[in-house]
């Protein structure tokens, strides 16, 4: 892959769009049939989330943009099916683009439709600037929920539907939580939070306690 504003000559790289910022997160899921999803920031004040598909193991075509909120910039992406069609729709963690939206920060919903596309952005506001993202049923009701990080850990509760409850917020201190993952850790049969905190250089782990 490559990063650079410009682009990239050598067949198999991807080439970004122009005018490109230098950085953009990227994941991969296979669920997704071989495609691969970047939280990409653009300039000005839209930003998007692209979708490129791979026909070969080392060159991605049909690169598809979408937006993901005005003065949003995206800082990762998880995939998960939010509204229990049956269908994989897009999460995005946005944080905002400006010191200025310091606490606008949001996370971007884009509904599957099917055919390998994805709707409009829906976005729910957080309460902080979320760096990371991930989905999971944290609560075992049969709905997934979504997990941001930000100095601490942001979880919303999923209602099914493809909304979001409120935001309960687990402060993190001066660990600066930047990534997070979910995993039953102790056996319990409850997904457990993981994180990776930049600012005391540790792995942090949040037992399910529902």
């Amino acid at each position: 892959l490559c990063y650079r504003p410009l682009g990239c000559r050598p067949v198999g790289w991807l080439l970004f769009l122009p005018h490109t910022l230098a950085q953009a997160m990227t994941k991969t899921f296979p669920s997704l049939s071989a495609r691969l999803l970047l939280a990409l920031p653009l300039a000005g004040l839209g930003t998007h989330a692209a979708q490129a598909q791979a026909p070969s193991p080392t060159l991605f075509t049909n690169v598809a943009a979408y937006d993901t909120g005005v003065r949003s910039s995206p800082n990762d992406v998880a995939v998960a099916d939010i509204n229990n069609d049956g269908l994989l729709d897009i999460l995005t963690a946005n944080a905002p683009r400006t010191i200025y939206y310091a606490n606008s920060g949001s996370v971007g919903v884009l509904l599957g439709t099917g055919a390998g596309s994805f709707g409009a952005v829906t976005t729910f506001t957080t309460n902080s600037f979320p760096n990371s993202i991930a989905a999971a049923d944290v609560n075992g009701d049969g709905k997934p929920d979504v997990i941001t990080t930000f100095s601490g850990v942001d979880v919303m509760l999923g209602t099914g539907t493809g909304s979001f409850g409120a935001v309960t917020s687990y402060p993190g201190g001066n660990n600066n939580a930047v990534d997070v993952a979910v995993a039953d850790v102790n056996g319990d049969g409850k997904p457990d939070l993981l994180t990776a905190n930049s600012g005391s250089g540790t792995a942090g782990v949040m037992l399910n306690m529902g």
